[in-house]
């Protein structure tokens, strides 16, 4: 059985709250005299200060660096996707060139296949304004230039410039195989930068 306690009758002590009374108003304080009669003598409520945007809660700074990073990862991410695309695009081809000689055996069609990845590989990085007026073995030796260093020797420049245009190329296999080569490696110096062209 419950008890209502909010109804049961509260003691008070009448005279120690008159005698308070009568000693503040014998030292002549009005005043408080008038507050303790009315309210109750608190302080005024001070409210905090209004938060300001900075600085920022350490949630915002996790958040921040996380986003940074996040950043950096996808500019990297996407710079090393693009930049070997072009070379990565050429070595398959190359891979499949030499495949096909592998089976058809067909020297000067080698050499045509070759000239023409050279061409438009060289064009994909250099521009075509810069590149496509440029032809014989000038063309190669700004190839040259362009992977860094001298890739293709002279006698290879030769093989390059003028066997694919005759009827009956009288190469070795030998020169063939370095032939290959080294434009595997021409393939491996170029630029990490991509090109304006694909192939």
């Amino acid at each position: 059985m419950q008890q209502n306690l909010g109804a049961l009758p509260v003691p008070v002590d009448r005279a120690a709250g008159a005698g308070r009374i009568d000693a503040v108003r014998a030292s002549g304080k009005t005043e408080s005299l008038r507050v303790m009669g009315n309210q109750l003598p608190l302080r005024d409520i001070h409210l905090p200060a209004s938060s300001t945007w900075w600085p920022p809660a350490p949630g915002w700074w996790l958040l921040l660096v996380f986003s940074l990073l996040l950043l950096g990862l996808c500019y990297l991410l996407l710079k090393r996707l693009r930049q070997p695309l072009l070379k990565k695009s050429a070595g398959h081809e190359l891979s499949v060139i030499s495949a096909r000689f592998r089976q058809h055996g067909d020297k000067q069609l080698l050499l045509q296949e070759l000239s023409s990845l050279l061409r438009r590989v060289g064009i994909s990085f250099l521009g075509r304004e810069n590149a496509a007026g440029v032809t014989g073995a000038g063309w190669y030796r700004q190839l040259n230039e362009l992977g860094a260093g001298r890739v293709f020797t002279e006698h290879q420049i030769t093989i390059l410039s003028a066997a694919p245009y005759q009827p009956a190329a009288d190469i070795s296999s030998k020169d063939l195989a370095n032939l290959l080569r080294q434009t595997r490696h021409w393939l491996a110096a170029l630029p990490r930068q991509r090109g304006i062209a694909d192939v």
